[in-house]
């Protein structure tokens, strides 16, 4: 999975869902999780049509369709399943996942979807927030001894970890995370990088002129991807997460190595020993560089 930014958009607003398509996100998160009363059931149609009205517009320019539901310890999440397989999303954003077993659950109800609606057995894909409640980000440690085919990568949500804890700062008098988000932060990112897994960051909704070096920290820590809830955001996000000429370069030596060598190798310029993380590293970097290069379009010009 090769998304560098990640665009949650309300799924119950019908103006953002239309701004969204032609961003430049690499993928388009519709929200359904926290939608109440009239607004919930809403959120669920207005989901199910621009599914179905963009399956084709947002295929041709490689953009994922995705839909954030609401956790599985909640009443409604089965109507949101309901309305987001009606149309083959490329993949769920499940909340609140607090251990495997609800990946194994999720995964179960979505392959019943897939053969009834004749979708591709297992094209179905899961994102778990594994950070958004203190019992969720306790557990992340479990995911290192399960296996879910379907399970593509681990994100965390500082604002819903916060909520979920009463805390009233997300971050320290220097200005980094506090100390709960810090190491939830860090978890994440390890057991993502642990399972081979996709590794999601969050980025601050009140983050502007600062978007790019907050993302290119985000990068920099690991990262392969983050989550915004703003348009504005987007381009930092995939300007930050772009491979460099010279990374590309030097993650397909690292590779070219490797396939010369077998499956343990050095570098020939300095015959550093390469294992095989970081042969799956430098893949996904070059994996990356070329979904990047496809992604690369001008924003869909609309009429004033």
């Amino acid at each position: 999975m090769n998304n560098r930014s990640w665009l949650v958009v309300p799924a119950n607003r019908e103006a953002s869902l239309a701004d969204a398509v032609g961003c430049g996100a690499d993928a388009i998160v519709l929200d359904l999780a926290g939608l109440e009363g009239p607004e919930q059931q809403r959120g669920r149609e207005l989901a199910s049509e621009w599914l179905a009205a963009h399956r084709r517009q947002v295929t041709e320019q490689r953009v994922s369709r995705w839909v954030r539901i609401n956790p599985l310890d909640t009443s409604v999440w089965r109507p949101d399943l309901v309305a987001a397989m009606r149309n083959a999303p490329d993949g769920i954003l499940l909340p609140g996942v607090a251990s495997p077993n609800t990946i194994r659950q999720i995964g179960a109800e979505i392959y019943e979807f897939e053969q009834r609606g004749q979708i591709a057995t297992n094209s179905t894909q899961i994102v778990a927030l594994v950070g958004d409640t203190p019992r969720a980000a306790l557990a992340l440690p479990a995911f290192l001894d399960a296996d879910h085919q379907r399970l593509a990568g681990l994100a965390w949500d500082a604002e819903s970890l916060g909520a979920s804890i009463g805390a009233t700062r997300t971050y320290d008098a220097a200005a980094g995370w506090a100390d709960t988000f810090r190491y939830v932060r860090a978890q994440t990112l390890l057991a993502a990088h642990g399972c081979g897994l996709a590794a999601l960051d969050w980025l601050d909704p009140a983050v502007a002129d600062e978007a790019l070096a907050v993302a290119r920290v985000a990068r920099g820590d690991g990262f392969t991807g983050m989550l915004c809830s703003r348009i504005e955001q987007v381009a930092a996000i995939n300007e930050a997460f772009t491979p460099s000429a010279d990374e590309l370069a030097e993650a397909q030596r690292l590779v070219s190595a490797l396939d010369g060598d077998g499956p343990t190798g050095a570098y020939p310029k300095d015959r550093r020993e390469v294992d095989l993380s970081r042969l799956r590293v430098a893949k996904g970097l070059i994996e990356l560089g070329e979904a990047s290069a496809a992604q690369r379009r001008p924003p869909i010009l609309r009429p004033a």
